[in-house]
């Protein structure tokens, strides 16, 4: 009778013990789950930095465009007035040579 009390004893830790780290897995899987959607979350925001990197560069070369339009006018003018006063000479010059 002395063992079996002894194995009851025994037996009811067990059941226990086996309680307890069947709530450390319960714990763990959530732990696990959490990971799992910080993991996706993390996977998510990586490509959208990508696309915001993406988007940045085209931004830049955009400015970088706008801010050539001044200086290809003024290049524009600027060879339209010395091209008319080029003309003007020429002109005046060839005027003075036939008279």
């Amino acid at each position: 009778m002395d063992g079996k009390c002894k194995q009851e004893g025994v037996l009811s830790e067990l059941k226990t013990e086996m309680k307890s780290v069947w709530k450390q897995i319960n714990k763990m899987d959530s732990i696990y789950k959490v990971l799992q959607t910080l993991s996706e979350n993390t996977a998510v925001l990586a490509e959208q930095m990508r696309n915001t990197s993406k988007d940045v560069n085209d931004l830049k070369q955009e400015v970088q465009e706008i801010k050539s339009i001044p200086s290809k006018n003024y290049n524009t003018y600027k060879n339209a007035l010395i091209t008319a006063v080029l003309s003007g000479l020429a002109g005046y010059f060839l005027a003075k040579f036939i008279t």
